[in-house]
């Protein structure tokens, strides 16, 4: 370790994490493509401050070679949950820069997870990693997790044929103007609160990673309007990552959302909302949609997906333990 130092993360940085993660995607994750407006959002996510919830690794010529996040929702609800996201590149692992971010990043989490003692919220530290990051899931169980949670990334060829939406009668399908941008993320936030790990999204948050997004397509996105009640029933958010098109030669676009309001659900609003969103992809010229689910959730999430032929090409592993 004598050859690294250690200090927060700034915003001059974000060229330099961009590398790294692009570095480390490659390595571990080739099929994700990391985008400079991610590393971006990380400074201004309200879940972390970067002077005090991050940590470069910095070797000897003054290159960032490593990383870590603390994140923790402001206004937690049901628990309250420490995530740590950290990164080392390939070329330096195995020289002990991956246990010092952790440890950092469990000091860090400790500090900020005592403030909510009064909560009466359970508190977690909270990881993850794909199934095939052995390296990673080792080092975790290392310091005590516990896998908790499973997700599964799918994809769908839209070469393939679409099934038309069936909708009951008071429903009715839209193409999102910015005048759903309230109704939507109200519809968003709704749909997820009884879902694994949900925190209430505060509208900067939603507009930092959904509407407001580079990626953001508006023309792809979905809105199911109840007619009768003049309210926002579902909502299906779309992207298309330019970086993704370009890199992979792909023709994809990327689901990163949809909600479906309790009052809404068992009518058939889920494959409504994906099925119209494939076709307007199809029509947008592209080949792909990819999507991840909650392999326990609820809704039935994942069965739905399978049915409209999506199908897994990856598992991500979320693991926790408890803060004492």
């Amino acid at each position: 370790m004598a050859h690294y130092t250690f200090r927060p993360a700034t915003t001059d940085d974000a060229e330099q994490i961009y590398a790294l993660q692009r570095e480390v995607s490659k390595q571990d994750q080739p099929d994700r493509i990391v985008t400079l407006s991610e590393i971006l959002a990380d400074f201004s996510d309200p879940y972390g401050n970067a002077e005090h919830d991050s940590l470069v690794a910095v070797d000897a010529t003054g290159a960032i070679v490593g990383l870590i996040w603390v994140f923790v929702p402001p206004e937690p609800m049901g628990e309250v949950p420490a995530s740590l996201t950290a990164s080392v590149h390939p070329a330096h692992r195995r020289r002990g820069i991956g246990h010092h971010l952790q440890t950092w990043g469990e000091h860090r989490a400790a500090e900020r997870l005592a403030n909510y003692a009064s909560s009466g919220l359970r508190r977690l530290y909270r990881v993850g990693a794909r199934d095939t990051q052995l390296d990673r899931l080792t080092l975790f169980k290392e310091y005590g997790y516990a896998e908790s949670r499973m997700l599964y990334r799918m994809r769908r060829d839209l070469r393939e044929p679409i099934p038309a939406p069936i909708l009951p009668a008071n429903i009715k399908l839209l193409t999102y103007q910015p005048e759903h941008d309230l109704l939507a993320w109200h519809a968003v936030d709704q749909a997820f609160e009884d879902h694994w790990g949900h925190q209430p999204l505060s509208l900067d948050e939603w507009h930092l990673y959904y509407t407001h997004s580079p990626d953001f397509r508006a023309d792809l996105t979905v809105i199911a309007l109840d007619t009768e009640r003049n309210e926002v029933a579902a909502a299906c958010i779309m992207k298309v990552v330019a970086d993704e098109v370009a890199t992979t030669g792909m023709k994809i676009a990327w689901l990163p959302s949809i909600g479906v309001r309790r009052s809404w659900r068992k009518i058939g609003l889920g494959a409504a909302l994906v099925s119209q969103a494939m076709l307007n992809c199809r029509a947008a010229g592209l080949d792909y949609l990819r999507l991840g689910v909650d392999s326990d959730n609820p809704t039935g999430a994942l069965r739905l997906y399978e049915r409209l032929g999506f199908r897994p090409i990856w598992r991500w592993v979320w693991l926790e333990k408890d803060f004492v």
